[in-house]
């Protein structure tokens, strides 16, 4: 008799530290740390797939996490390179963005952007902290005062 088949591996949780939330606007905004956030995430968030971003340990109660199931929600994450997201179909340059940032409050510079496999969403410069993507467009000035605090 042949052997039986070992059963397929669990996917292993996604490493890192945890997510956490705010609200805004009556939005509920995920707050992803750098180490939780890629493109497989920017795409799986495209799709609304809840269940493969969020895990157990993540600071998420029971009705946030009904709500966003629910209602889905809105993110931010921290953007390492400028070329991560597009502009006019390319790649975002550092003199792009000079050029067409818009200024918000407390310093915070903001530029309307395609991010790869998610779609639209807003670049921010955060003095002092770095830059960061959101899905918020409607609330960039909102997500930006998140950030700073």
């Amino acid at each position: 008799a042949a052997p039986a088949e070992a059963p397929a591996p669990a996917p292993a949780a996604p490493a890192g530290p945890p997510l956490s939330f705010s609200e805004i606007d009556g939005a509920l905004v995920l707050v992803f740390p750098a180490e939780r956030f890629d493109l497989d995430v920017a795409a799986a968030l495209g799709k609304r797939d809840w269940d493969g971003i969020v895990r157990r340990g993540d600071n998420l109660p029971g009705q946030v996490r009904d709500r966003l199931h629910r209602d889905g929600a809105e993110w931010v994450a921290p953007l390492e390179f400028l070329s991560e997201v597009f502009v006019e179909g390319k790649p975002l340059s550092k003199p792009a963005f000079e050029q067409g940032a818009r200024a918000l409050a407390a310093g915070v510079r903001a530029l309307d952007v395609h991010m790869p496999r998610f779609g639209p969403a807003v670049l921010l410069e955060v003095p002092g902290k770095g830059r960061f993507v959101t899905s918020a467009v409607a609330h960039a000035p909102a997500v930006a005062d998140l950030l700073v605090r």
